[in-house]
Order: structure tokens, then C-alpha cells, then sequence
């Protein structure tokens, strides 16, 4: 089933990591559904990503946008495709620690050891406070982060850290997108009017009058068969 997304939650129970496996349904990444949702030239960043996802072990990726346009949607389709070749791991923010505290390193080493011909991609949504500008209250989670995605780590958990964010990079700290750490980074933006139009169209949808929409605008403020995205 091509709509068929996986991935496992890490959770901690009695101070050991869990993996609890979550199946979802998402739209299918066509070609032309990735360009009528995302913009005309989303496909080739798509295929670059997905290329350099599946040559590189480890690295940090960024996808930034405000709510609603559609990056959770983005990595459901990407769970999809990879489905054959990548495991995900979803952490929510507050249990980051997961990822690179002592005590889990024997389970993401297990994880290798027993998949390895599978890639391992993290997710961490809403990961603004964690990737910002360092400060007493993320310096530490920050250099473990960077640690994981290439420094002496890397190379041991063979981990690729997918972050979302509502902020601009620009905003982020610096060592978080030098050359060569930061496998890639997309902004996921708001569609113009007549880019809306084109979904409205085809989904039959009734567009509200205004100058930009989110996906979420265009599919949640409509009567729509096809749902959210």
C-alpha cells in the first residue's frame, strides 16, 4: 500500500527506551501532487533529498515554514515512500534526551545491528527552542544534537535528525547550518492565490478570499471529499 506510513515513538518506561510502532495513511507523492502542494520547483529538492537520504548514514535536515503548510504531511508521504529502505523514529521534544543520552546508546546500537541494511531517520517537530541561538538552556542539548548528526557520534548511531521549525533559519545558531553538516533545508511556505486555485480546482474546493493560504487554510476552511492534507 503506497499511502501506508510507519513509524515507532520512542518512549521511556522504567528508565529503559521504547520503540512503539505507529502506522498512518498519507497522501502519495507524485510528482505532480508535490508540485501543486509545494511549488513548482519542491520536486527537484525532493529528489535531491530522498538521494542524499539514502547515500548518507547521518547528518541534520531542516524544514522550516509557519503552521499548517504542510510539513508534517510532507514527512508522512516521505515515511511512505522510504518505507523499504529507512525506520523512523518520532521523538517529541520532551523526551529528546532519548537520542543521545548514555543510557539509550546500546538500544540505537541494537537498532543497527539489527537492521542494517535499513536506514535510521529521527524526527523532532517544533524544535525551535532546541536548535536556537545557544544559551543556558539548550547549550547542552544543542552540542549533543551536532555531536549526533557529525561529530565523534555519528558515525557510531548512524542517525539522519529530520528537525521541523515555525522560526527562520536564520534564527537558528550558526554552527547548526555550517557547510557540510546540514544535509539539506526547505522552507515550506504560504501559496499564493493562484497557486491555491490550482488545489482548489482540482480538489472542488471553495477558496476563501484572501492573498496567501496555508494548505491547512485551503483544506480546512472548505467543504472537501479529499480532507485535510
Amino acid at each position: 500500500d503506497p499511502t501506508l506510513a510507519e513509524f515507532y515513538v520512542m518512549t521511556l518506561a522504567m528508565g529503559e527506551p521504547h520503540a512503539r510502532l505507529v502506522t498512518t495513511r498519507s497522501q502519495v507523492h507524485t510528482a505532480d501532487e508535490l508540485q501543486l502542494h509545494y511549488g513548482q520547483d519542491f520536486l527537484d529538492w525532493h529528489l535531491d533529498f530522498v538521494r542524499d537520504l539514502r547515500i548518507r548514514s547521518n547528518g541534520l535536515t531542516i524544514l522550516q515554514g509557519p503552521p499548517g503548510v504542510g510539513k508534517t504531511s510532507y514527512l508522512r508521504g516521505l515515511m511512505a515512500e522510504l518505507r523499504f529502505s529507512h525506520r523512523f523514529y518520532y521523538l517529541p521534544i520532551s523526551s529528546y534526551a532519548l537520542l543521545s543520552a548514555p543510557a539509550c546508546t546500546d538500544f540505537w546500537l541494537v537498532e543497527n545491528e539489527r537492521h542494517k541494511q535499513l536506514g535510521k531517520i529521527c524526527v523532532i517537530e517544533d524544535a525551535d527552542n532546541l536548535l536556537a541561538k545557544r544559551g543556558q538552556d539548550n547549550q547542552e542539548s544543542l552540542s549533543n544534537l551536532l555531536n549526533i548528526a557529525d561529530g565523534f557520534l555519528a558515525d557510531t548511531l548512524r542517525l539522519h535528525v529530520i528537525c521541523t521549525v515555525n522560526t527562520h533559519i536564520d534564527k537558528l545558531d550558526p554552527a547548526v547550518v555550517r557547510p557540510g553538516r546540514l544535509v539539506a533545508a526547505r522552507e515550506f511556505r504560504r501559496l499564493t492565490r493562484a497557486e491555491a486555485e490550482k488545489i482548489a480546482q482540482r480538489r472542488g474546493l471553495n477558496l476563501m478570499p484572501q492573498e496567501s493560504y496555508s494548505l491547512a487554510e485551503i483544506y480546512n476552511n472548505c467543504k472537501s471529499p479529499a480532507g485535510a492534507i
